[in-house]
């Protein structure tokens, strides 16, 4: 996605913020019966802020995994976890990091419970949401000197969209909202022990199908892309997914 943020808090002006994803091909893991219990698959990520007074220019390589350890037949609700091993390089600053996450959530297909589809009344709109919990590890913050960073992790992640009465494909307007609360567990100098990420997005789709998006994005709290700075800003950019 390619934003235009129409105010920087700190200077007034303007600027651009891309970011950028590749998720390359899956490989189950799992057993004979259930490869999909356990996938892997490398992702390529770049974000850019043109930001005079935090700018951002990141490259990364992810190796991403995901657990689901109970078939999801015949159980309510069935545990899963997420895991990722990150290497980035900052060209601002001209140093290369490692950081990795470890998330664990339940996913179930019954109406209003986390990672369910749930439809409203009249079958038009739908919502899902997810919560996590887990842990974070950072071996290298410019705020925390001479010794990695480990974060405990709770994480909200909901969406609110609105759908055809046919085609659940169908996608015109969504709206997306993730609060994510960290407790450090390291360090005690140049970092807030209590970090908080709120992000509030609108969607409009183009073509219907949530490949070709015009979204309004809302947030505000430590950022991690930016070594934990707080940020405040809001924007309006064009989303693609292929």
């Amino acid at each position: 996605n390619v934003t235009w943020v129409g105010r920087d808090a700190a200077n007034g002006k303007a600027f651009w913020d891309i970011n950028a994803a590749l998720k390359l091909v899956e490989v189950p893991l799992g057993t004979k019966d259930r490869p999909e219990a356990l996938v892997l698959y490398p992702v390529v990520e770049w974000h850019r802020q043109t930001t005079t007074a935090t700018p951002v220019n990141k490259g990364s390589g992810k190796l991403a995994l995901e657990w689901f350890p109970v078939p999801s037949a015949g159980h309510t609700m069935v545990p899963f976890a997420t895991g990722n091993l990150q290497y980035t390089r900052d060209w601002e600053k001209q140093t290369w990091n490692t950081s990795a996450t470890i998330l664990g959530s339940i996913w179930s297909k019954n109406p209003w419970l986390p990672g369910a589809i749930t439809r409203l009344a009249d079958l038009t709109q739908a919502v899902r949401y997810y919560v996590y919990l887990g842990a974070e590890y950072f071996d290298k913050v410019p705020v925390v000197t001479g010794e990695p960073l480990y974060t405990g992790l709770a994480r909200f992640s909901g969406e609110w969209n609105w759908l055809s009465w046919h085609d659940p494909t169908y996608r015109i307007t969504q709206v997306l909202l993730e609060y994510t609360y960290r407790r450090r567990l390291s360090g005690d100098d140049g970092i807030n022990r209590r970090l908080g990420l709120t992000a509030v997005e609108a969607n409009l789709y183009l073509d219907r199908k949530g490949n070709l998006a015009i979204g309004y994005r809302y947030q505000r709290g430590d950022d991690p892309v930016k070594d934990f700075a707080y940020d405040e800003q809001s924007s309006v950019g064009l989303k693609l997914k292929f």
